[in-house]
């Protein structure tokens, strides 16, 4: 992990390898790839949104067009989703059922962080982000977890990824991108 604090972002590198059938065999390409992770969690987003529009639904709608659609990372488990909707009825104070087997039970978000992560979450009164997981991850979690179809996300806990409109415009965060993911051969 490279962080550029100046920025607020951290690069992570990484790579990607395919290999495809050819007509002389089989090619093997393997090619860098680069994962921008924002120092600002979502939480601090809907902060933003609350404070540039004071009306309530104009905030909600703000929030939506800034996040639907966008990956987020959860650091606790360094897992990447796609928010594809906020649930503005549901907080972390909110219960589901957690384990498998017979042997579940009713737990709030806010127990369940501090139990398996040890985290503890600061604001209650937060709404919960949704990802609906593509059809073949939902069939993998079916089999290996027994998980419902939706995944809800506490904003406090999630990154957000990727460049925003104004550091893609901004020649200093683009030159500073550059250092690090334009390697030699």
């Amino acid at each position: 992990e490279k962080r550029i604090d100046m920025h607020g972002i951290a690069v992570w590198p990484g790579y990607t390898a395919t290999i495809a059938d050819r007509v002389g065999g089989l090619m093997l390409m393997i090619d860098l790839s680069f994962k921008v992770i924002r120092n600002q969690n979502v939480l601090s987003i809907f902060g933003e949104k609350r404070k540039a529009f004071k009306d309530n639904e104009q905030m909600k709608n703000q929030c939506l067009r800034a996040l639907i659609g966008q990956t987020v990372m959860t650091r606790y488990n360094n897992k990447n989703y796609r928010i594809d909707d906020i649930a503005w009825d549901m907080n972390p104070t909110n219960t589901f059922s957690f384990g498998r087997n017979g042997a579940e039970r009713e737990i709030t978000f806010v127990d369940y962080f501090k139990e398996q992560y040890d985290l503890k979450i600061k604001d209650v009164r937060q709404p919960l982000l949704i990802n609906r997981p593509k059809k073949k991850a939902q069939r993998q979690a079916r089999e290996d977890l027994g998980q419902a179809k939706v995944i809800y996300l506490v904003p406090e806990l999630c990154n957000a990824t990727g460049l925003t409109d104004a550091m893609r415009c901004d020649f200093r965060v683009m030159q500073e991108l550059a250092k690090t993911t334009r390697v030699k051969p």
